[in-house]
């Protein structure tokens, strides 16, 4: 495939720029040379779009497409990479988010045009068709991903447990501030978990991003003591905090938000008692079932597992009656939710990426998160805060 030469010169320019960067500025030799492979995986994608843009245009202001395109997604990359803070939400909307879904265009338009490439072999269609179609598949995905990353949902869950009256749980993971969510985003979902006057609030980890200076993500935190000062919010660690444990469990501890890692709590919910049992993150299985072992619970009427990774799970190892509030997953972060449908690419995994899980007489909640981490496009799966009430009733 013959590319032209412009477009070529600014990727390679914007993956060794990036990469020096690394190298020089940040000392991440391993960083950088992952961006630049992951770089070269990308352009074949681009490639692809770019002869299907080219096609579809019939060649008139194709290559003003394709590389308004390549520039757009560049910048969206090395400013993501590089870490530099959302100051506004104007910019996080015209420059972050756009990238994003220009990236998400880039790989649905190749992959429509591979699979009319393969279908072709067994029915002909004429080129010209195939590439009208996969790049009007790439532009509907791209207002997809441009209008989901932004879009935040509130959802309604009921449990039952023995207890006299309804206690209201609001969950939230994931916020990930950073490059893209700063203390506005923050505070819209403080606003939005009050406005349903939760009587206790679950935090399941993944406050931060990884790299970002304390100076940036205190005050994009900072909204979260409005939370507390309303109302008691326990929470727990996820992979992404844990570079900045040291500063980030103080700093939560005083602004009012009770850290459980590794420890039961006891609270009453007027008259009600209410225990909080958080399981620190772990990448090995093993560990993960220690801490679940390590917790001690004395059975109050309700029991609730704070995790950040769902697979840490385990039902035998926790009270019976007992739920359990995750995220980590983003609900897959690609795929579709329709009511009580939901497919997402990692879900045939087996992975718990959102939803209910019941067994053994426990529950899981996995919520799809607040916020995300990576490329800033979510295709079908929206931000989320859950609220979860626990009614009187039997179990």
């Amino acid at each position: 495939m013959t590319l032209p030469a412009l477009p070529l010169l600014i990727y390679l320019s914007g993956i060794a720029a990036l990469a020096m960067w690394m190298v020089v500025v940040r000392r991440r030799i391993r960083v950088a040379i992952v961006i630049s492979i992951v770089g070269v995986i990308i352009w074949h994608f681009l490639a692809a779009a770019w002869r299907t843009f080219k096609m579809a245009a019939d060649g008139h202001g194709a290559a003003t497409v394709a590389v308004t395109l390549l520039a757009i997604w560049i910048v969206a990359s090395i400013y993501s990479l590089i870490r530099v803070p959302v100051t506004t939400p104007g910019w996080r909307r015209m420059v972050v988010n756009p990238g994003g879904a220009s990236l998400a265009t880039i790989m649905a338009t190749a992959l429509a045009w591979w699979g009319f490439a393969w279908f072709a072999t067994v029915h002909p269609v004429p080129p010209q068709t195939q590439a009208a179609v996969a790049a009007g598949f790439g532009i509907l995905v791209f207002f997809e991903a441009l209008y989901r990353s932004g879009r935040v949902v509130t959802t309604f869950h009921t449990v039952t447990r023995p207890i006299p009256e309804r206690i209201r749980i609001a969950l939230i993971a994931d916020i990930h501030v950073g490059q893209r969510f700063d203390r506005s985003t923050t505070r819209e979902r403080v606003e939005r978990i009050l406005r349903e006057d939760p009587d206790l609030v679950m935090i399941s980890g993944d406050f931060l991003t990884e790299l970002i200076p304390r100076a940036r993500w205190q005050p994009a935190l900072a909204p979260l003591a409005d939370l507390a000062d309303a109302v008691p919010v326990y929470a727990v660690q996820g992979n992404h905090d844990l570079y900045a444990s040291h500063h980030l469990v103080p700093f939560l501890e005083q602004i009012g938000v009770t850290v459980v890692e590794g420890l039961v709590v006891r609270t009453m919910v007027g008259d009600q008692d209410v225990e909080i049992g958080g399981v620190p993150f772990t990448y090995r299985p093993r560990e993960k079932r220690e801490h679940l072992e390590q917790l001690h619970w004395q059975g109050a009427p309700v029991q609730i597992a704070l995790i950040h990774d769902p697979s840490a799970w385990t039902p035998t190892l926790l009270p019976e009656r007992s739920l359990a509030l995750a995220g980590h997953l983003h609900g897959g972060q690609v795929g579709l939710t329709i009511g009580p449908i939901h497919l997402s690419l990692i879900r045939p995994l087996g992975m718990r990426d959102f939803g209910w899980y019941h067994r053994d007489n426990r529950d899981l909640y996995v919520t799809r998160g607040a916020g995300f981490y990576g490329f800033p496009f979510r295709l079908g799966i929206p931000n989320e805060v859950a609220i979860i009430d626990v009614q009187p009733g039997a179990s």
